[in-house]
């Protein structure tokens, strides 16, 4: 597991979705606590109290779509992530440390194996001095979920093999386009319909867009560059013209959050490889796992158009090399440049 933020503070924030100061929230989480004295015991028993008093609408057949941890606790019901809002607020409410976490898993296997995204939490116990992560969802069909720090025990197992898995990171805030699918429908049905498929959207960029992903690559690019002792590099002396260019020539996609561009990346096919360049992330929105993201969402949309993915970094790009091997790319070959830097050329074949 990884923190979005090393201030633990940022984990104790009371504001308009995990909107613990509002007075029933904290007078609930202080009710339900108020004879215990362990911290490890108080979020047993928050955890258990959301879980099983708090139905996941879709169990209860309900219609009702709900966001605010004060809106989840008022109206009884919630889906994942709404009571993962609850059952931070609570834990907030009584100085545990809370936090966002979250699985992409198949809708409903094997009869819809699409990709969705899944909410649960992450706490941080000063009993164990360790976060912990659980899934307050809920405990039907066959669902076992449990408060367990020594074996982590969530709702849903997952399998690598359908391109399910976990972010690492812990989030001090719920991810903005889950907030905004919330906040977007009154019908939990129609929710439903459009539940995100990841932390982040991915969206082709246009032409409009070109200043902005130029500005965000050479931002991106300083620190290779630094790394490289190099400030020629062809990412940095890129021209607007250049780009246009590239956009005549390339897919090349856009993530956004509150109007601004914060990921880019760009590919195009030739004979049967997808190759790919210059995935480029915000660096105040780095090691949040958008990078892992981002890459997973291009393979998942091209793997069944191509036999394998190809791409090339520096071989000092250690964060970069670290992501592809994750990944499951292997080296292929290496190109020297200059004294100071040699191309780490990578592919992987598209899973059958």
């Amino acid at each position: 597991m990884k923190l979005e933020s090393k201030n633990i503070e940022a984990y104790l924030v009371s504001d308009e979705i995990v909107d613990w100061e509002t007075p029933e929230v904290c007078e609930k989480a202080l009710e339900l606590t108020q004879t215990i004295s362990r911290d490890i015991d108080k979020a047993r028993v928050l955890y258990e109290w959301v879980r099983d008093k708090i139905p996941h609408s879709n169990d209860a057949d309900l219609d009702i779509v709900t966001c605010s941890a004060s809106e989840v606790l008022k109206h009884g019901t919630g889906v994942c992530f709404s009571k993962s809002h609850l059952l931070a607020a609570f834990l907030r409410a009584v100085s545990i440390p809370a936090g966002f976490c979250y699985q992409v898993l198949r809708f409903d296997p094997p009869a819809n194996n699409n990709l969705v995204l899944h909410g649960l939490n992450g706490v941080y116990l000063s009993g164990i001095d360790r976060w912990i992560r659980v899934d307050a969802r809920g405990n039907t069909g066959g669902v076992d979920a449990q408060f367990n720090i020594d074996n982590e025990q969530l709702a849903f197992y997952m399998d690598a093999r359908y391109g399910e898995f976990m972010y690492e990171t812990i989030f001090t805030s719920p991810v903005s386009n889950i907030v905004d699918r919330l906040n977007k429908y009154e019908s939990r049905r129609d929710l439903w319909l459009d539940l995100p498929k990841g932390i982040i959207e991915i969206e082709a960029a246009t032409e409009n867009d070109i200043e902005r992903i130029l500005h965000l690559q050479k931002k991106a690019f300083h620190a290779q560059a630094l790394i490289y002792n190099d400030f020629s590099l062809p990412p940095l002396t890129q021209t607007v013209e250049d780009l246009e260019e590239e956009f005549r020539e390339k897919a090349i996609y856009k993530v956004e959050q509150d109007g601004k561009i914060i990921a880019s990346i760009r590919c195009f096919i030739k004979d049967d490889t997808l190759y790919i360049e210059k995935l480029v992330v915000e660096p105040d929105f780095q090691d949040r796992g958008i990078g892992t993201e981002i890459m997973t969402e291009i393979e998942r949309r091209y793997s069944s158009s191509v036999n394998r993915y190809a791409l090339f970094t520096g071989h000092r790009s250690i964060k970069s090399l670290h992501l592809y091997k994750k990944l499951n790319y292997r080296e292929i070959r290496q190109e020297t440049i200059s004294e100071d830097l040699k191309l780490i050329y990578m592919e992987k074949d598209v899973e059958a």
